[in-house]
């Protein structure tokens, strides 16, 4: 019962937002089809990962969700790049990160 709430409170706080973000990062950038379906197959991955993670460890899920809600770390870096799609998706939008600082 505890593990659900954490689950979902996580998924609520970070999930969701990341998502989001990932989808307006990726739109942003004007990324090619396959950079979309990448960044589909890797939050379908990894959504499952991270809840699991979160509800077996909340000093992790508390620390993370602080640094990203405050822009201390990229949520980018919590994705596993061995996951489906995950390393193109990180590839491709730190680049575009860097394109758009220069």
């Amino acid at each position: 019962m505890f593990s659900e709430i954490v689950a979902a409170i996580f998924s609520m706080f970070f999930i969701e937002p990341l998502q989001a973000e990932i989808a307006e990062r990726v739109a942003a950038a004007k990324a090619p089809p396959e950079i979309v379906r990448a960044s589909q197959d890797c939050l379908a991955a990894e959504a499952p990962r991270l809840l699991d993670r979160a509800t077996n460890n909340m000093g992790w899920a508390v620390s993370n969700a602080v640094s990203v809600s405050l822009g201390w770390s990229d949520p980018l870096d919590l994705l596993d790049r061995s996951a489906p799609g995950c390393a193109a998706l990180v590839i491709t939008m730190k680049q575009k990160g860097e394109d758009s600082t220069v």
